[in-house]
């Protein structure tokens, strides 16, 4: 009942400040900018409890197939296999492998929420999508998504036969691609100390509106066009996650703050108008000048699998450079302020975008 007060509410409101005042942005329709205006109050007020039942359970696509990871196969976190039907499905024979972290802001979402988006990343790489359920906050605070992190990273290398540096990949959108990044710093760091059996850098780390300064360290603007808010009423993901304020400026909870020498390629994407923009370009700046070959580009708004699938069309454009079509997207790179008119929610995912061109370059051959 509160939600259909809270979305009541905000398309009246939206039909009278765009009468009065206009559009939030010249190019939104009126359905866009509610929607926005919708997801803000439920992000701004809802609980841990509400954002956990709001993110479904969702189905590979045709082709391709999920399984848990077999009980006896000795992983130490459960997780599930994505991957298109009859490709190869071992280290033995030539598989390669995407560790994906999921988003939910450190306190929701699992595999099950992301099959969908997996299985599609799954044909446009054609790689197997390793999902990780990854223990969530509050009931678990930092390091233990992390820690399961490697754990799993561990299994590939150790027992399952992976090599680390030339056929894996992590990868991971908003909380689970800060997850993915403090991981990779981990790895650098125990590398860099020569920790004793210290594990490979993997091939590379693809992050999508990564959260990468829970620490606040970099000043973010709010401009009310993006679905996510700053402060929640309901609970503090942020703290949840570290456990304390002070905990935060620890650099494996807040990877801006970390000293990334040494590490593998990046690929960043954000959205030009989203929360965590001026962070994850700042990142990206400090990442080149630690000598780290960084990919960086926006879209327009916060990574969003959950709330607009996108075609496998528009997926194969977003990772593929040779899939991209100039005719639909006359700029094949560069930035965007605001989303164009012409394009539905699915182009929005991979408008203007560069291409997750590290996974088609580490994982040839």
């Amino acid at each position: 009942m509160a939600l259909l007060w809270t979305a009541t509410n905000e398309l009246v409101s939206t039909a009278w400040d765009r009468l009065i005042v206009g559009p939030r942005c010249a190019s939104w329709s009126y359905t866009q900018e509610a929607l926005v205006r919708i997801l803000r109050v439920v992000n701004a007020t809802g609980t841990v409890e509400q954002l956990r039942a709001n993110m479904p359970e969702t189905k590979p696509e045709a082709g391709c197939t999920s399984e848990p990871v077999a009980a006896d196969a000795g992983c130490p976190v459960p997780c599930e296999w994505v991957h298109v039907t009859g490709q190869p499905t071992t280290a033995a024979t030539g598989a390669k492998v995407i560790v994906y972290l999921h988003g939910g802001a450190f306190v929701a979402g699992s595999a099950a929420t992301h099959r969908q988006l997996a299985s599609r990343i799954a044909v446009a790489t054609e790689a197997r999508v390793l999902l990780v359920n990854y223990r969530l906050a509050p009931e678990f605070t930092f390091p233990a998504a992390m820690d399961d992190t490697l754990a799993v990273y561990s299994w590939l290398v150790a027992s399952q036969g992976y090599n680390g540096a030339k056929s894996v990949a992590f990868m991971g959108d908003s909380a689970g691609g800060g997850i993915a990044l403090s991981a990779a710093v981990k790895l650098n760091e125990d590398l860099k100390a020569a920790v004793d059996q210290a594990l490979p850098l993997p091939a590379c780390v693809m992050l999508l509106s990564p959260s990468v300064d829970l620490a606040r360290s970099v000043p973010v603007v709010d401009n009310g066009l993006d679905i996510l808010v700053p402060v929640r009423s309901g609970f503090d993901a942020r703290l949840m996650f570290a456990g304390s304020d002070e905990a935060t400026k620890n650099p494996l909870v807040s990877p801006i703050l970390a000293d990334l020498r040494g590490l593998c390629p990046l690929l960043i994407h954000c959205g030009s108008i989203e929360l965590f923009r001026a962070p994850n370009a700042a990142i990206a700046d400090k990442a080149r000048q630690a000598g780290v070959t960084v990919e960086y580009s926006e879209y327009v708004r916060h990574f969003l699998p959950l709330f607009f699938f996108f075609s496998q069309y528009d997926l194969n454009y977003f990772l593929s450079p040779t899939a991209r079509c100039p005719a639909r997207f006359p700029e094949s790179a560069g930035h965007i302020s605001e989303p164009g008119s012409c394009l539905t929610p699915s182009d929005w995912f991979i408008c203007k975008g560069a291409s997750l061109w590290i996974v088609i370059i580490l994982f040839q051959g």
